[in-house]
């Protein structure tokens, strides 16, 4: 889920797209309650609240991207590692790639098995527990 839609993956890939958000939100409890209420008359008044209703939760739009049939991803991700350990040509995900795929996924499973909460830093790929 993000703030263009959902994206799913279940033998292909679908998208549905949401209409996009109206107003930008706003964080403002660190500020004075003055200054808060002051923020909230100006925030309602550039950006009226809007009831939801059904239509306004509908996905605008769908994109389905299905394989060919009897197309095998795990089948496929395997014979472009053989060929490429063969012909030692640079595949096109390399280790590096990998490692930021897949390091936060396992970083996950520590948590679970450890039992502790972990920041995951994509620049250094490094793990660091918290608290």
């Amino acid at each position: 889920m993000g703030s263009e839609g959902i994206l799913t993956v279940d033998g292909g890939v679908t998208v549905n797209r949401v209409t996009r958000e109206t107003e930008p939100g706003y964080t403002i409890n660190t500020f004075t309650k003055k200054v808060q209420e002051e923020f909230l008359r100006t925030y309602a008044g550039k950006y009226p609240p809007l009831r939801p209703s059904m239509d306004s939760m509908r996905p605008v739009g769908q994109d389905s991207y299905r394989p060919e049939r009897g197309y095998s991803g795990h089948l496929d991700h395997h014979r472009n590692f053989f060929q490429a350990v063969r012909s030692r040509k640079p595949v096109v995900e390399d280790a590096r790639f990998g490692l930021q795929a897949a390091g936060p996924a396992l970083l996950s499973n520590r948590s679970v098995f450890e039992k502790k909460a972990f920041t995951w830093d994509a620049e250094t790929f490094t793990a660091r527990a918290i608290g």
